[in-house]
């Protein structure tokens, strides 16, 4: 492997998380200190010790199957979880500078400055593992080896399945097979009036009970109902065509409003990282304005929105859901293109 300056920096940068990880981390996700840096992780490793069986997670909760999962076969040793999250990291960094022409300082800041991807790499989750899913399917696009393709199913069944139906599609659209491969925007548009029919008709008898659940459990928007009547509104046929867009911008930049709870160590994950985490998404969004990036013809870019189609649907009031939407346009934004074939026809 050629040496650079950015794998050093890289380096560091986990053996400094490693370091915070043994000397507070551990205590942090067992509940030694108060002090949540994480979103799920605590309730991750509760049940990969507690013994529930493959069958009790498909009944509860299926998404907890990944991580329960992984936890297990590393012993639910919270080292070698930091360890295999580093990899995956280091990995995609590679994968992603080994494949397309990027400028590796730029892209390197932009990923390391997430306090989401500091969180995602410092305990269980499942936001490190759809980072790598999504830039094996990339990568598969742009060097059409199937292993990748495999690969980013694989790690996509270890997230949740809408991670899944994105490599999925993803390839679907871009397979020669597909004849709008070279017309992204009228197939971007065709996939969201689709999805803006069937979504009404598949959560028939549900849609109203997984509503009232995410305003429950999760306050969604602090009080002001707007994220409720959103997912109402999406239920109806048509709908979503309307609302993607505002749903989207709901999620991405409603939580910066809360600026006031910032740093509050009882909230820390809510009130600092996940805010922390919308201000990156607001300053990668104006490096893709800044940078001309905002293009269906730009490969990540057009990854990264539909990533967000599939994703905005959820009733659940969960910004970490769309970090993905800044790991691909952090590479949009890093893209050098010297020549036509590296960019979409």
């Amino acid at each position: 492997m050629t040496f650079r300056l950015t794998y050093l920096i890289l380096v560091i940068y986990l053996l400094i998380l490693w370091v915070f990880l043994n000397i507070w981390g551990i205590d942090a996700i067992n509940g030694v200190i108060d002090f949540e840096f994480y979103a799920d992780s605590e309730t991750y490793m509760e049940y990969a010790k507690d013994g529930i069986t493959f069958f009790e997670m498909i009944l509860f909760n299926p998404n907890l199957i990944g991580p329960v999962y992984l936890a297990r076969f590393l012993g639910n040793n919270y080292n070698l979880i930091f360890f295999l999250n580093a990899f995956i990291l280091f990995y995609s960094y590679k994968l992603v500078t080994t494949n397309f022409k990027v400028n590796r300082y730029l892209l390197l800041f932009l990923w390391i400055l997430s306090p989401m991807m500091i969180s995602s790499v410092l305990s269980i989750n499942k936001e490190i593992v759809a980072v790598l899913s999504s830039i094996m399917v990339l990568v598969y696009i742009k060097n059409g080896k199937y292993l990748y393709l495999a690969g980013a199913i694989c790690l996509g069944l270890f997230v949740r399945w809408q991670q899944v139906l994105f490599v999925l599609l993803l390839a679907s659209l871009f397979s020669n097979l597909n004849p709008l491969r070279n017309k992204m925007f009228l197939s971007f548009i065709l996939l969201l009036l689709g999805i803006s029919i069937l979504y009404p008709l598949a959560t028939i008898g549900t849609v109203q009970e997984m509503i009232v659940a995410s305003e429950d459990v999760n306050n969604a928007d602090g009080g002001s109902g707007i994220y409720f009547l959103l997912n109402e509104l999406q239920s109806k046929p048509f709908m979503y065509t309307i609302l993607f867009i505002p749903k989207l911008i709901f999620l991405l930049f409603s939580t910066l409003t809360r600026v006031g709870t910032f740093g509050k160590l009882d909230s820390f994950y809510n009130d600092t990282i996940v805010f922390a985490q919308c201000v990156c998404y607001l300053f990668i969004s104006i490096l893709l304005v800044i940078k001309k990036k905002i293009s269906f013809k730009n490969l990540f870019f057009f990854s990264a929105l539909i990533y967000c189609l599939l994703f905005t649907l959820s009733p659940i009031f969960a910004p970490r859901y769309l970090f993905i939407f800044y790991i691909l346009s952090a590479v949009a934004v890093s893209e050098e293109i010297d020549n036509p074939e590296d960019k979409l026809t």
